[in-house]
C-alpha cells in the first residue's frame, strides 16, 4: 500500500510496519519538538509536533490528507495525559503539504500564550 509520496519514509503493507526515520521539515519555535511522520495508531500516520509545560501538553498534528491542521490539548492526570479538547483548528484550503507546514508554523508561533 502506498501512502501520499511526501511521506517517504513510511512503509505500510499488510505484513510490515517500519517506523519513518524523517524529521521536521520546518525549524519549530523554542519549546516545541517533534515533526517527523509517526505513527498515531492503527497504521495511521501525520506529522506530529508537541509542546509539555507543567502538567499540560499540546499536540499539532498534520495528517496526510492535509485538509488542515489542528491543535490539541492534554492534561496530566497521574501519570498519564487525559484529552482535553481541541484549541484550535485551521483548514488548509490548498490541500497541500506545503500550504498545511506554513499553517503548521504560525500555530506553533502562536501558542501556548
Amino acid at each position: 500500500m502506498t501512502l501520499n509520496s511526501q511521506y517517504s519514509g513510511v512503509n505500510t503493507s499488510d505484513t510490515a510496519f517500519a517506523e519513518p526515520t524523517d524529521t521536521s521539515p520546518v525549524s519549530v519555535p523554542e519549546g516545541w519538538v517533534g515533526g517527523a511522520v509517526s505513527s498515531t495508531g492503527g497504521n495511521i500516520v501525520a506529522r506530529r509536533w508537541v509542546h509539555e509545560r507543567d502538567d499540560e501538553r499540546l499536540e499539532l498534528t498534520l495528517p496526510p490528507s492535509f485538509e488542515g491542521v489542528q491543535v490539541e490539548r492534554y492534561v496530566r492526570e497521574g501519570e498519564q495525559w487525559e484529552h482535553d479538547g481541541f484549541v484550535e483548528k485551521r483548514d488548509c484550503p490548498e490541500q497541500t503539504e506545503e500550504a498545511c507546514l506554513e499553517i503548521a508554523e504560525r500555530l506553533m508561533d502562536e501558542l501556548p500564550d
